[in-house]
């Protein structure tokens, strides 16, 4: 089954354009473990750096259009952080960068042990909330 489900997701490094390669390992040199996957002309990159986990989407013309990165509770501002445990305890931070713009998605866990995706912009403002 893992075969096969390897099969269906995953996009052989073989088929990978050597340009979107190249374009990742410019920006991530030090890229560990790297999983492709492909739609429609974006390649989706899921590797590490220093052990934190990073995904980027890629397009060959367009270089990199967006990654993330995992952060530690302790790389995320503090003007963040004052704004979201307004709605419970930090859970999971992610850092989400599109060109010049940084959003940060956070997940926060209620008094009643609900979970909740926040959406921030680099202000700290709220943009979305999403019960999960």
């Amino acid at each position: 089954m893992n075969k096969l489900l390897k099969k269906i997701f995953l996009t052989p490094f073989k088929q990978i354009p050597e340009k979107v390669k190249e374009t990742l390992l410019a920006q991530f040199p030090e890229a560990l473990n790297v999983e492709w996957h492909s739609k429609k002309g974006v390649y989706e990159a899921v590797f590490y750096v220093n052990e934190i986990e990073f995904i980027a989407k890629i397009t060959e013309d367009l270089g990199i259009i967006e990654y993330k990165k995992n952060l530690r509770l302790d790389e995320l501002p503090s003007h963040l952080i004052d704004e979201c445990i307004k709605s419970g305890e930090i859970m999971n931070a992610i850092a989400i960068n599109k060109g010049a713009d940084v959003f940060f998605e956070v997940i926060v866990r209620d008094k009643k042990m609900e979970r909740s995706a926040l959406l921030l912009d680099q202000s700290g403002k709220l943009l979305q909330k999403n019960h999960l």
